[in-house]
């Protein structure tokens, strides 16, 4: 990947320029499975004059979404299709587009059905994916679900004692495995059967993203609903 675009997509996107080596060693494996000389038409036959993919493609596609969230999958592929790019791609194309802006910008995968199957669930958590007829923010929220009174008052307790809550303990002591994900809302999840906790890892990335709430919300960053973080 060019450093020009490294520069641009961290500006954009994460609200700083940086090295973020471990978000763009993602990116650019997704970019590259998507992109790449491997990927079979299927559809309708590519006119001549059509661009390929790009960086600046996926730039493009990160604005739409940010300032349409109300939006749904198939009003997205439309507006995109229409109104900003123009270059011809298949529905397949516009897919990979979105999904790659949604990775690129709130690091969720939005088509997990596709990428682990329709079955895929982590401990009873079972994975969303981006609907044809769901607006964005309502596949964010279903992603992130509200959290029961009693849930959160007993995460509370717990917290009270998180000094004992050590990694090694929860090694040596309960044979947990840690695991690392790039999927933000894989983070905490665990895996009882095969004793697997998993942690998303990219630190930089979610400091670079508080940052640009702090910045855009002030105070009010800490309780913005998912509505109000999304679109900034």
């Amino acid at each position: 990947m060019a450093n020009n675009y490294r520069n641009k997509i961290a500006t954009d996107l994460l609200g700083k320029d940086g090295e973020f080596p471990a978000y763009f060693k993602l990116y650019g494996e997704l970019f590259d499975l998507g992109t790449g000389d491997h990927i079979i038409q299927i559809e309708r036959t590519a006119p001549h004059n059509r661009q390929p993919i790009s960086h600046g493609t996926v730039l493009a596609a990160a604005k739409v979404l940010r300032e349409n969230t109300s939006l749904t999958l198939d009003a997205m592929k439309v507006t995109l299709e229409v109104g900003l790019l123009q270059k011809g791609y298949s529905s397949h194309e516009l897919d990979f587009v979105l999904k790659m802006a949604v990775r690129a910008m709130y690091m969720i995968d939005s088509n997990v059905k596709e990428s682990h199957g329709p079955e895929y669930t982590i401990g009873v958590y079972r994975h969303a994916s981006w609907l044809p007829n769901e607006s964005f923010v309502d596949f964010i929220t279903k992603c992130f679900p509200h959290v029961a009174a009693e849930k959160r008052s007993q995460v509370a307790t717990v917290l009270e004692n998180k000094k004992s809550l050590k990694a090694w303990k929860l090694r040596d002591r309960l044979g947990i495995v840690f695991k690392r994900t790039d999927n933000l809302v894989d983070h905490l999840l665990f895996d009882p059967v095969n004793r697997i906790l998993y942690l998303f890892h990219h630190a930089a990335y979610l400091k670079a993203h508080l940052d640009r709430c702090s910045t855009h919300l002030g105070g009010a960053a800490k309780d913005a609903g998912i509505a109000s973080a999304i679109e900034k």
